[in-house]
């Protein structure tokens, strides 16, 4: 089985543009037992900037027993790597992206796929998809997991 580590973008979109809990539960649902039999995963970081804002995807994030990774020795190590390497990435004045080479390195050390809504990204401006494709790290679209992992779910209650 693989296992896929997702981005904050992963849960947030989803829960603010595509898929809100009132329409499709049922995507929920499904996420929630894919986490549940560890197929999905998500970093301490990521964790941190959805609860930045109290609200319905936070409280659900809550309830999701088995979804945050502890960081690990090898998760830091990875994490240090990625950002002496990639030094645009990471703004410290910003709380923005802050997750993002965690999460990397978390698909790096366990050979997860990266599930994230971004795009591009380049040297000056690093992104998920560069990086992962820096690194050898396979990442997909939100929509691309759905359609791979042939995650099913309707608007019926």
């Amino acid at each position: 089985m693989q296992t896929y580590c997702f981005d904050t973008s992963a849960f947030l979109n989803p829960f603010k543009r595509y898929y809100s809990f009132d329409l499709f539960p049922s995507f929920w649902r499904g996420i929630e037992e894919r986490i549940a039999a560890g197929a999905i995963v998500t970093s301490e970081l990521v964790r941190d900037e959805l609860e930045q804002k109290e609200d319905g995807l936070c409280e659900w994030l809550r309830k999701q027993e088995g979804l945050v990774i502890p960081m690990d020795d090898d998760q830091q190590q990875q994490a240090a790597h990625i950002i002496a390497t990639f030094k645009a990435w990471i703004q410290p004045q910003s709380s923005r992206n802050n997750a993002d080479p965690f999460v990397v390195a978390l698909a790096h050390a366990g050979k997860l796929v990266v599930v994230s809504d971004e795009t591009g990204g380049g040297h000056g401006k690093p992104k998920i998809p560069f990086v992962c494709a820096q690194l050898g790290v396979k990442h997909v679209s939100l929509f691309d997991y759905i359609r791979d992992t042939r995650l099913r779910f309707s608007t019926a209650h």
